[in-house]
């Protein structure tokens, strides 16, 4: 979620060029109670400061000390702001200047101090700073980690108030922030982090739809790994479309060291959004533990579900033990099986350069989407190594197979292609059944081929065994009369 939190923030830097400074001071100040006039520089000045009398190079010394480094500066009269904490290089002296700074202010100020930082940010990415962007995302994380851990709740009501505060939603950074610091709270404080979600759900849903599905989530996420039992509790109390999104948080979270609860989850609710993702995450978990379990448990799964997450397993077993994958496979069945197929076909011509073997094996199973991909996938590579042998192979299937692998037949016509024999590319194509589908492939690689030799175009269609005499009438017709314009 880090890296999310980064991307969202650089993608909005050009939103915080359109609101003025004056706009935003206003903004803020309904939020707080007070205009933004970096009052709580001042008020740390004052604070530092041995009268208030002192004149302006006195009271930056960050600014016009120059003898002394701008860290030992800041140990020595404390962070005077942003713009002085941001000029800092090493990051841990960054990070404690800025900890330094928030320590001085009270939670009412903290929204300032925020804006004026998203200022200072601004206006240094508007001087090409190469450094900012690790600079902002290490100030913004220093900010929610404090306020986190010192005001929690406190800080949560804040930034809501000030997302309200705005007909669109608050400004843009509110959001991202508030759902950080919730995160980073929420870790230590599963309950009543689940009570403040219930307390504010209405405002939330109102205010920013996104964010509040976004702290539900991170809630799921962090609580499940910490306590399974009691954030499933706390989701099954949730209405029926935030429950179904939070179960598939918590699958998500919990895949790895708790596959087995994972897999009775998914098995439970049949309508998650991203069913199939979950199904082949958890496959591949489960199957380091138990490959026999992790096939069977995929063979309950809807077919297009069950043939996603065989395939995962397999993989995830052929990887670690080929000889193991095989028996797993051979006690598998329907829909599984087929997924599981064309996995264990790789591996035998991936892994074991054994492209006879995978033959043998696909021969030996039904017709289907797994099966049926393998073969491609088979013929497409072995044809690399000995096409006659791979041609052979696939025109020695089944007729009634025979329909269903057209994609294996263009894969072998592309092998013609790339070793620039055109005729036996073209005559490939005939074993297409796909009319239509044929019919383009033909005409695309006679184009292609037409500007370089058109001759032997008007030859391969007056030869051609597969074409029709209407089909040869309008090819000649059309290269004789509107040949394609070369490139």
């Amino acid at each position: 979620m880090a890296e999310n939190f980064v991307t969202s923030l650089n993608l909005r830097k050009k939103s915080f060029l359109v609101i003025s400074l004056v706009t935003l001071s206003l903004l803020l100040g309904a939020i707080t109670g007070y205009a933004l006039t970096s009052k709580y520089r001042k008020e740390h000045l004052e604070k530092n400061s041995a009268t208030t009398s002192l004149n302006s190079d006195q009271r930056n010394p960050l600014r016009h000390q120059t003898n002394k480094s701008a860290s030992s500066l800041i140990e020595e009269f404390g962070p005077t702001s942003a713009q002085d904490i941001l000029k800092l290089n090493d990051i841990a002296e960054r990070d404690d200047g800025f900890r330094k700074l928030l320590s001085t202010l009270t939670p009412d100020q903290y929204l300032e101090a925020l804006a004026d930082l998203q200022r200072q940010i601004t206006i240094r990415e508007r001087a090409d700073d190469p450094d900012i962007s690790e600079k902002a995302y290490s100030a913004y994380e220093v900010f929610a980690e404090y306020l986190a851990n010192h005001s929690g709740e406190k800080a949560l009501s804040l930034f809501l108030k000030g997302i309200e505060a705005n007909e669109r939603g608050g400004p843009e950074l509110l959001p991202e922030m508030m759902a950080n610091i919730f995160r980073k709270w929420a870790a230590n404080h599963f309950d009543q982090a689940s009570e403040y979600i219930k307390n504010n759900e209405a405002r939330l849903r109102s205010a920013a739809p996104l964010l509040y599905h976004d702290l539900l989530n991170d809630l799921a996420r962090t609580w499940a790994r910490n306590d399974t039992e009691k954030a499933l509790n706390w989701v099954n109390q949730l209405a029926e479309k935030e429950k179904i999104m939070a179960i598939s948080t918590v699958i998500g979270s919990i895949h790895l060291s708790q596959p087995e609860l994972a897999s009775q989850l998914l098995l439970s609710h049949s309508h998650f959004p991203n069913r199939s993702l979950l199904a082949e995450k958890l496959a591949g978990s489960w199957a380091l533990e138990s490959p026999n379990a992790a096939l069977t448990w995929a063979e309950k799964l809807d077919d297009k579900t069950a043939s996603f997450a065989a395939e995962i397993a397999m993989n995830t077993m052929a990887e670690n033990n080929f000889s193991a994958a095989k028996k797993a496979f051979e006690a598998s069945q329907g829909a599984a099986r087929d997924g599981a197929a064309r996995t264990l076909s790789h591996h035998y011509w991936l892994e074991n350069k054994d492209f006879e073997g995978a033959a043998e094996f696909l021969d030996a199973e039904p017709s289907g989407e797994g099966r049926n991909a393998g073969v491609r996938d088979l013929v497409a590579n072995w044809a690399l190594v000995d096409r006659e042998k791979a041609e052979a192979w696939l025109r020695s299937l089944p007729s009634s197979t025979q329909a269903s692998l057209d994609e294996a037949y263009v894969e072998l016509a592309t092998s013609y292609e790339l070793s620039n024999d055109r005729w036996k590319q073209l005559d490939t194509y005939g074993s297409v059944q796909d009319m239509e589908h044929r019919n383009k492939l033909v005409t695309s690689s006679l184009d292609q081929w037409f500007r370089d030799a058109p001759s032997d175009v008007i030859s391969w269609i007056q030869e051609n065994a597969f074409l029709s005499k209407k089909e040869k009438n309008q090819l000649t017709s059309r290269y004789q009369k509107d040949p394609p314009v070369s490139d």
